[in-house]
């Protein structure tokens, strides 16, 4: 069951993103958490009364198994949870259903980066971006491109670079079938020569390109 399939005295368990979540104390002093929990339909704010100090504040951007009843208040559905934990790794959470995912597996896309930088020529390039993957760790596989708008996404940044990464194969392609002016290549009369000239510098150089120019853009 998704948020916005939430209903007023319905039960829930499952596994939600934490959006907010504060330790806040009612008028008779109880200790109470209030959050805002999510998955990639919508939020809903949450209250745990039977939260103590002694235990932890979840982290924003965490995700919680909660079990709880959805109840209204101020004519809003707000769920009072009754047990929560944190996510472990034998769940397997399903991130695509919490949040705006990349339409392409992590994984497949940083292969595709590490095998472009294999056809790199320059062998500085390879080294500078071979470098920069090695930097960024496991974080690229869930970092954003942007907080809003432009592959504001789990695996975003991933997803950004392949995809310029597509367009620079495209041009490529476009260049190879003379949509495109090519370097000057010397023009012998021999139209297999050329072309094959023309291939290998377009090939050789369209990662190469693709890298520079996002380079440029940040």
């Amino acid at each position: 069951m998704t948020v916005n399939q939430l209903e007023t005295n319905a039960r829930f368990v499952g596994f939600l993103l934490v959006r907010s979540a504060d330790a806040r104390t009612d008028k008779k002093g109880a200790s109470y958490l209030d959050l805002t929990l999510a998955d990639k339909t919508g939020d809903i704010n949450c209250k745990y009364w039977d939260w103590n100090q002694l235990m932890d504040v979840p982290k924003q951007g965490s995700v919680i198994k909660v079990q709880g009843l959805v109840q209204e208040y101020n004519s809003r559905k707000q769920l009072r949870i009754e047990r929560m934990r944190a996510a472990l790794p034998q769940d397997e959470v399903d991130m695509a259903q919490l949040v705006a995912c990349a339409p392409e597996k992590p994984e497949v896309m940083r292969k595709d980066i590490e095998d472009t930088i294999d056809t790199f020529q320059s062998e500085g390039l390879k080294k500078i971006v071979r470098e920069m993957l090695r930097l960024t760790g496991d974080k690229l596989e869930w970092f954003p491109a942007a907080q809003r708008l432009h592959h504001a996404e789990r695996s975003g940044l991933l997803h950004h670079t392949t995809s310029m990464l597509n367009l620079a194969r495209h041009v490529v392609a476009a260049a190879l079938r003379g949509r495109y002016p090519a370097r000057p290549v010397q023009d012998d009369g021999n139209d297999q020569r050329r072309n094959g000239q023309r291939e290998r510098l377009f090939r050789g150089r369209a990662a190469d390109w693709a890298f520079g120019a996002r380079r440029g853009a940040d």
